[in-house]
């Protein structure tokens, strides 16, 4: 990727493809390739990547706001593929629940921070929303690694595939303590 400055002075980033053309003495073939022998041109090919520079850099800002509104309302989002069993945490998650950014977002690891007289009903209501096809909104008590009890408020939505069949759980937790 590089840069490009237009006539009226606009600056372009385009995504640059630079080959090299070379000629085979043998067989009077020309092609691109990397051979260094008997060179004859180069085709350079260059695709206005501007709009999805521009794109990307939203993306990041946007990212970077949500990341903020989550620190100052002590509130993380997530997503659980069911078929899969692969959760995905953002930052915040980890501060609440008070474990390393480095432990793996999964469900059983998930569970094991819920304080134990809360786990039948966390899983219950879990295993409910994806059979009723429902959401929920729940509170329960978690356990932090240093100890702590905390309460938090988790409320949770499915997305469903083609076929109805639910394959998503995304949803929200905030600690409410």
């Amino acid at each position: 990727e590089t840069r490009r400055v237009t006539k009226d002075g606009a600056i372009l980033d385009v995504w640059l493809t630079v080959t090299k053309i070379v000629e085979h003495p043998a067989d009077g073939i020309i092609s691109t390739g990397h051979d260094i022998s008997n060179p004859i041109g180069i085709v350079s090919i260059e695709r206005n990547m501007s709009a999805r520079k521009d794109a990307e850099d939203e993306l990041l800002r946007v990212g970077k706001l949500l990341e903020r509104a989550q620190v100052v309302a002590h509130i993380g989002n997530w997503s659980w593929d069911i078929r899969k069993n692969e959760l995905i945490w953002a930052k915040e998650n980890y501060k609440i629940f008070g474990i390393p950014l480095e432990t793996p977002p999964t469900y059983e690891n998930f569970i094991k921070t819920i304080h134990p007289d809360d786990v039948v009903f966390v899983q219950k209501s879990v295993d409910e929303t994806i059979k009723l096809k429902k959401p929920y909104n729940i509170d329960f008590r978690i356990i932090t690694a240093d100890g702590q009890t905390r309460i938090v408020q988790a409320i949770a939505e499915l997305e469903f595939d083609d076929a109805g069949k639910p394959y998503m759980l995304h949803g929200t937790v905030q600690d409410i303590t």
